[in-house]
């Protein structure tokens, strides 16, 4: 295109170094779970940077013909230290922490078994995504069960209990900072699409990204 099209500017959207870290970043400490050493995931790493530096080394000629090249990155990936706390995953709604608070309630079948399924006549309030808890507000879903009147104390219970909190294998906190909507805009949340609380967790306690403060 810059070469035979006469193209001023190329955008390139190179996707491989997020797309492999998200593969095997949480490997690079061994929890119990690699079915390979930490320095094969090591290698891994190392690999991917070399196929990176490649990649990008196509475009460095043009530095010659007084070109400029920019190198942007969204985010940071990070390897944690512990197992995830059942909160924070980016993929949906979180209810392993959320149930063991007593917050989200799932559907059972006949025999007492949980279904994947939430069951609405019960639960107070679900995770969803990375950073926001949502309580079930009568006045806003149709299932609702929590008064408006009661959204104060409810959500101060919350990160109450989010606090106390503690990791069945280090007995420490899970949650770094919790914050009601109208707080949690100090840090770049909160407002009308976002949770009525905010929460990131401890660093050490996250997936890979993104769930825990930036300076993490």
């Amino acid at each position: 295109m810059l070469d035979h099209e006469g193209v001023d500017i190329v955008f390139s959207h190179y996707h491989a170094v997020d797309l492999e870290e998200h593969r095997f970043i949480r490997y690079l400490y061994d929890k119990g779970q690699n079915i390979v050493p930490v320095e094969q995931i090591q290698q891994y790493m190392e690999d991917l940077y070399v196929q990176t530096d490649r990649y990008l080394g196509k475009f460095l000629h043009y530095l010659d013909e007084n070109a400029t090249i920019f190198i942007f990155s969204d985010h940071a990936q990070v390897c944690p230290r512990h197992n995830p706390p059942g909160i924070g995953d980016i993929t949906g709604t979180n209810v392993e922490l959320m149930k063991k608070l007593g917050y989200t309630v799932l559907k059972k079948d006949e025999n007492g078994n949980e279904l994947p399924e939430i069951d609405w006549t019960q639960t107070k309030a679900i995770a969803w995504g990375e950073q926001h808890i949502y309580l079930n507000l009568k006045s806003r879903y149709s299932y609702g069960i929590v008064e408006d009147a009661d959204k104060y104390e409810l959500e101060e219970q919350i990160m109450t209990d989010l606090y106390g909190y503690k990791h069945p294998e280090t007995g420490k906190r899970v949650i770094a900072v919790a914050l009601r909507n109208k707080d949690a805009v100090l840090l770049g949340q909160g407002g009308p699409e976002a949770g009525d609380i905010c929460y990131w967790v401890t660093e050490g306690y996250n997936y890979d990204h993104a769930d825990t403060l930036s300076t993490a």
